[in-house]
């Protein structure tokens, strides 16, 4: 029989059973949404039943059969559901245990299909008249994807081509950035911007402003419109909200209550929520956090959304439900993932992470303004996995240089300036920037604002 007649592989049981287990079990979704898209669905009903459960499911709605119903009937003359299917799937489903059955079942159907396209592709080329090594290549680029390998060839014509391209950008413009810009020029210019498919992680200590800073980058990427995911585990979208509407206005909500000038400032606040209504930003702040949830959640982003970054703060609260009895394996698996998440989907990964109590080998080593790789908490993948390490550390001037801020330090800079200044120290930079430092000072009257430079002297991007 001609390979090129044989009707496609499916399985429309498997299809019909995971639709009807996550209706009956809607709390079975994040670990498919990891798995499967609704690509990989063949039979039209359930993939926009599953579409459906994802889109849903991504937005934090409730996922009920009539939910799912109007979200795949969409509006302006979609297509209306198939109630037949959906009925159909809610009568397989005896329970909501076998989803990860099912969906492993659709992703192997989902591999021979695109393996019978390869093999099709493969027969119509061997009879044409081009270049065989060409359409070798071709055929292995489509074999390499249905094996679940996304990452593409790169042949040296096409890296030196990008390479002569990035070269001509920089004799024109010396200033030009690799990647999106941050709210600082300065670090900028360690960093060649933020650029897709790399990872970056803050860390220091605990109220050392990795979670401002991250705040501060998110806030000023959306500005520009790139839209961004951010998982906040140690705060509520009810908080991220309030400390983005600060930021935007300029100044400190609680503060201008504390000095009783709240409704002197009430339309800046009013029009700074109206403006961050707008930013495309999407906020899950569940704590703590699976990373088969996560990955599932951002590739969706990526998909309907087009979230070109993603902030994860914090990198210590997300876990693998597969390395549950060891620490070192679960942040290893956890780190793996997120730099191949980031790479897949071509993002940005921007991650804090706290440190352990820094173990100081002489009274100089106290004194440094900056902490050594090696304090990161737990596995030491998140320095060796990130492509960007970024120290954050409370400092005042002594002498030429700087020293970190004791208690009784941060107590004296808060009363004096309402503000701090932060040693941002690049430790680590694989993308080949350069190591380097940069102060910034964090405005605490200001909303957060980060700035460059120091006590009133400080300069911002935007």
């Amino acid at each position: 029989m001609d390979p090129v007649t044989l009707d496609p592989p499916s399985d429309i049981e498997a299809e019909k059973h995971l639709v009807g287990a996550l209706l009956l079990r809607p709390d079975g979704v994040p670990d498919v949404v990891a798995r499967i898209s609704s690509e990989m669905f063949y039979h039209a009903p359930y993939r926009a039943l599953y579409g459906a459960i994802c889109d849903l499911f991504l937005d934090a709605y409730p996922i009920t059969a009539d939910t799912v119903a109007a979200r795949a009937s969409g509006t302006g003359g979609a297509k209306p559901v198939d109630r037949a299917a959906m009925q159909e799937a809610l009568e397989s489903a005896s329970s909501g245990e076998e989803a990860a059955l099912w969906a492993e079942r659709i992703a192997v159907a989902a591999k021979k299909r695109a393996l019978m396209e390869a093999g099709r592709k493969a027969m119509t080329l061997a009879r044409s008249e081009n270049d065989p090594d060409l359409d070798i290549s071709a055929v292995q680029e489509m074999l390499l994807s249905a094996a679940g390998d996304h990452s593409s060839l790169t042949s040296m014509p096409q890296a030196t081509a990008a390479y002569l391209e990035r070269l001509d950008l920089l004799a024109d413009n010396p200033d030009a950035l690799g990647g999106d810009p941050t709210p600082w020029h300065e670090l900028d210019g360690l960093l060649d911007g933020l650029r897709p498919a790399t990872t970056v992680v803050l860390y220091g200590t605990t109220g050392s402003f990795k979670t401002t800073a991250a705040l501060n980058i998110g806030h000023f990427l959306s500005r520009r419109g790139n839209a961004g995911i951010w998982f906040t585990t140690e705060s509520s979208v009810n908080e991220v909200t309030s400390r983005l509407i600060d930021l935007h206005a300029g100044r400190s909500m609680l503060a201008m209550r504390r000095l009783r000038k709240l409704g002197d400032h009430l339309e800046e606040f009013r029009d700074a929520a109206a403006f961050v209504s707008a930013l495309p930003i999407w906020v899950n702040d569940n704590s703590p956090m699976d990373i088969g949830f996560l990955r599932g959640m951002v590739g969706r982003a990526r998909k309907v959304h087009d979230v070109r970054y993603a902030i994860i703060d914090l990198i210590d609260h997300v876990h693998s439900n597969r390395f549950r009895d060891s620490e070192t394996k679960n942040e290893s698996f956890t780190m793996s993932q997120i730099k191949a998440m980031a790479t897949r989907e071509q993002i940005t990964a921007i991650i804090t992470a706290h440190i352990s109590k820094p173990n100081f080998r002489s009274p100089e080593e106290a004194r440094r303004p900056y902490l050594p790789m090696e304090a990161l908490k737990g596995s030491f993948s998140k320095a060796q996995d990130a492509d960007v390490v970024i120290s954050l550390m409370m400092v005042r001037e002594e002498g030429n240089g700087w020293i970190p801020l004791d208690y009784d330090g941060m107590v004296q800079e808060r009363k004096m300036h309402h503000a701090h200044n932060i040693y941002v120290a690049v430790m680590k930079n694989r993308p080949g920037g350069q190591l380097g430092h940069v102060i910034l000072n964090v405005d605490l009257d200001g909303g957060g604002i980060m700035r460059s430079g120091t006590h009133n002297k400080g300069t911002v991007s935007w």
